[in-house]
Formats: structure tokens, sequence, C-alpha cells
């Protein structure tokens, strides 16, 4: 899956307690010096809908790209932390019939700095939010502009205002295509037609006797899950996804946790997921190791499945 991940172990580290990977890369027009100017929102905002063949009903989609080191908080955020995100259509010849779904999920985590022990929903890059409509009769989807905004805070090392970001939506033939995963600086992909598989390693820089996180996560393709994560593979039809960390300079890897846990279907003891699931290791950089920039490559091996077929176990380095 990937071809390494590099590491650079140097003499000491000084930063920032909150600084965290990814976010040394500031919004370039935002104004953090604390003497005025106008702050960049580093979020922007598209939206459409779509009709059925009737014409009466339909799906919104408002989607929101944040910038490079940025993320904002889900809608289901918890009260107690951070401003979570809101979504308002102004009023028109329709109406919402159920609630707004992410996609993808927000990663949630539970936060050990500004607000201890509160359970964090964020999404970076960028998520769509989708929700069934009903347009009233003798309305002509095709010919409808329907407005609003989002109300969503931004944050990379610290945090900016909420603020509104307008959108207006237009009708479309078919939803908002999935964008392709480029790969990036740090991270690897690796995608198929059933599942896709993204890896990260943070910090990127370690002292050492520090710590460092492998991330790798998997997005399962619509209709497609995948089996949870486990140290050996047992005597069931259905196989676990296996890790075996082939490259590690002498760093202590530890235990994989998941986040999602898995859930269970009846009569089947492996548990799966069909949405996107992060297995996170940490590793210990030993006290002896000597500067320098060092890899960590591994495999993953793994099987993918319909409710009622499955493709055979496979694996990816």
């Amino acid at each position: 899956m990937w071809r390494y991940f590099g590491l650079i172990v140097c003499a000491a580290v000084v930063s920032h307690p909150s600084l965290g990977f990814g976010q040394s890369k500031l919004f370039p027009n935002l104004k953090s010096d604390g003497l005025g100017g106008e702050e960049e929102n580093p979020v922007s905002v598209t939206a459409l809908f779509t009709s059925a063949k009737d014409g009466r009903t339909g799906e919104i989609y408002v989607t929101a790209e944040m910038a490079e080191g940025w993320h904002i908080y889900s809608i289901t955020q918890k009260r107690g932390g951070p401003i979570r995100t809101k979504i308002k259509l102004e009023d028109g010849p329709f109406k919402l019939t159920g609630d707004f779904k992410a996609s993808p999920a927000p990663k949630a985590h539970i936060d050990q700095e500004a607000w201890v022990g509160l359970e964090l929903e964020e999404h970076e890059g960028r998520v769509t939010w989708a929700a069934p409509i009903a347009f009233e009769e003798g309305v002509d989807p095709q010919q409808l502009q329907i407005a609003g905004k989002i109300n969503a805070q931004a944050c990379a090392t610290s945090c900016l205002p909420p603020q509104d970001t307008p959108f207006k939506a237009a009708w479309a033939e078919n939803p908002p295509a999935e964008p392709a995963r480029a790969e990036s600086a740090g991270s690897e992909v690796y995608v198929t037609g059933e599942v896709s598989f993204r890896g990260r390693l943070e910090p990127k820089v370690a002292a050492p006797g520090g710590k460092v996180k492998l991330f790798l996560t998997a997005e399962p393709t619509d209709g497609w899950h995948i089996y949870e994560f486990s140290d050996r593979v047992g005597d069931t039809a259905s196989r676990p996804t296996l890790l075996a960390i082939t490259e590690t300079p002498g760093l202590e890897v530890g235990s994989t946790v998941s986040d999602p846990e898995p859930h269970h279907a009846k009569d089947n003891p492996v548990g799966e997921h069909d949405e996107p699931v992060t297995w996170t290791t940490e590793l210990t950089v030993p006290n002896s190791i000597k500067p320098g920039e060092y890899k960590i490559a591994g495999a993953l091996a793994y099987q993918t499945c319909l409710d009622e077929a499955c493709k055979a176990p496979t694996g990816v380095h």
C-alpha cells in the first residue's frame, strides 16, 4: 500500500504543544498578527440538488472544502467544546424531509488539551452533507435555485471565530462526484474498486524516546465492507485485516486500535466496517537511535465483501 513513510529523528524537538502534523502550513493569507485586517476564510462551499423522475422529491448536497492544515467540526459535535457546523437553507418552494448526513463521516478523537475528555468530531479536506427534500406541487426543480449558508468554525494551530459561508444550489442531473484522491506529502494512497486506503505518519519529526503514530484508513465503496483488524488469521471464513510492519528501524511497535469499532453481522464472529475506519499504531523511538532520516514500511492483508459474496483475500505493500 505504501512505498515507505519517512521519519526524521533529531537530537531534540522544540514545538508548540498544540502543533500537530500538517498544521504548520497556515492558510497563506490569514492575518494572524493580531493587528487587525480581514481574515481569509479557509472554508469554501458549493452546493447542488437533484430530483427524482416524478419531480416531487430529491436530494440536496452541500460540500465544504478546507484549505490544507485546517479542519471544521461536525454538525453533530457535542456541546461543551468547539462550535458545531450548522447548515441553514433560505425559505423556498421546498422543504427538508430528513436530516443532513456527512460523507465521509467526521474523524472522532478524545481531546486531551483544550476540552479534556470531550469527543471531537472533525472534518478536514472535503466533506459533503446530503439531505432529502420535497418540492411543492407545480414547481419545476430544474428552474429552481436554493440559497443557504453554513456556519463553521475553522481551526489549525488556533481557531477562527465561526464564519458564515453562503451558497446557491442549482439543479443537477447527478450527485457531486467524489474527488480523485491525490497523494499528498507524507501520505500514501491505494485505491481499488472495493476499498481505498490512506496512510500517514504523525509527527514527521521525533526525538529519541518520543512517540509517533501510524494511521491507516480504509474507506469501503458503497455496498462493500472490510473486516475488523486482528493480530491473527483465525479459522473463520471471513478474513480479518492483518498488518505487518516489516521495516521499523528499531522502533518499538505498540498495539493497534480501531476507530470506530466494528459492528457484527448475525452469526459472524468477525466484525466488519462498511464506513471509513482508521487503525492507529503507536511506535516508540528508542533512546539509542541516531539522528537521521528513517523509513517505515509494511504490508496489509484484507478481504472485502458484499452482503451476498466476497472477494478472495488479498494484500498490498
